[in-house]
């Protein structure tokens, strides 16, 4: 789960009730766990998850050399419910995000997409 802090709470405030997805940007985003992959930082609200209150992301302004599409990407596969993973070459992997989006999950996302 997400944890509020003043500082999502005022990035947040911004989105757009039209939009499904929003997304904004910040120079540092401090997360109180150690980030595991030395990765950009980009947190998203996933549906169905405890705190979910919408689509919403965050994304530090320096990817780290990771392309922002797929960045973009990944996250708003997040948006569409699909939890991270870490296998290699997929979209959801968190670690690196990837090109592959297989069958199954693009079927959920569809559903998803279909939903809102």
């Amino acid at each position: 789960m997400l944890k509020r802090t003043p500082d999502w709470n005022a990035v947040i405030k911004n989105r757009s009730a039209a939009a499904h997805f929003n997304v904004f940007f910040a120079a540092k985003i401090q997360v109180l766990t150690p980030n595991p992959f030395g990765t950009a930082i980009a947190l998203t609200d996933v549906p169905g998850k405890p705190g979910f209150r919408g689509r919403d992301c965050v994304m530090q302004d320096d990817l780290k050399g990771i392309e922002l599409g797929l960045v973009l990407a990944h996250e708003a596969g997040h948006a569409l419910g699909e939890d991270g993973n870490a296998v290699a070459g997929h979209l959801m992997n968190d670690a690196a995000p990837g090109r592959t989006i297989p069958a199954d999950t693009a079927g959920r996302m569809n559903d998803q997409a279909g939903k809102l």
